[in-house]
């Protein structure tokens, strides 16, 4: 072997000691990453559920004023069943269906509430998190299962409605996990019907 080979043979490659070194210190940067990349994750997943929310709501608000019938948009846990019920106020992540609502009580799917015009699904949850729609918790108020709209485009006033504005927090978090989350949004809806949304947790005023 000549000299130049056995000085290639004993130069290449990296000792043990520098292998964990490297390691080491690629593990302290994924430590320092790891958090950016979920707070990331969850402000792109809270953006698309709150849109995703928004669009339904305007399109119950054009359906009403297109048909000339009441068009109401609410929360449900069977949105694939045939006629599918509203759950009531609780986590809108679990689905919504919008309906044509003639039939009195408006707020609530009837019997004779039949045209169904779009349904939403459960957003998709990951390890057991998914973009939670629930109540500001600052301050903590009754929160609403439904929101109906008038052939006018405003919002019909429902039975056990809290005073509006009513707010709509969306974070990334699981069920057990205290709100608001990661990566918290605000939506807010006025006495017409109409929404905003801030990126951020619902102010206490």
């Amino acid at each position: 072997m000549t000299s130049a080979a056995l000085r290639c043979s004993v130069c290449s490659g990296f000792t043990l000691i520098e292998t964990l070194v490297v390691m080491a210190i690629a593990a302290i940067l994924l430590a320092f990453a790891v958090p950016g990349f979920q707070n990331i994750f969850a402000s792109t997943r809270n953006a698309e559920a709150a849109n995703t929310l928004i669009a339904a709501i305007d399109l119950a608000r054009s359906e009403a004023v297109r048909t000339g019938s009441n068009v109401t948009v609410c929360r449900s846990n069977n949105v694939l069943a045939a006629l599918p019920d509203c759950a009531g106020a609780g986590d809108w992540a679990a689905g919504w269906v919008i309906f044509i609502d003639d039939v009195a009580p408006q707020g609530v799917r009837d019997a004779g509430d039949t045209e169904i015009l779009f349904r939403q699904q459960a957003l998709d949850a990951a390890d057991g998190r998914a973009s939670r729609i629930g109540p500001s918790v600052n301050p903590q108020v009754s929160f609403v299962g439904a929101l109906t709209y008038q052939p006018n485009g405003l919002r019909l006033p429902l039975p056990g409605d809290p005073q509006p504005p009513f707010r709509f927090e969306v974070g990334y978090r699981t069920q057990a996990e205290a709100p608001p989350g990661l990566s918290p949004r605000c939506l807010q809806v006025n006495f017409t019907g109409q929404m905003t949304i801030v990126q951020m947790q619902c102010p206490a005023s």
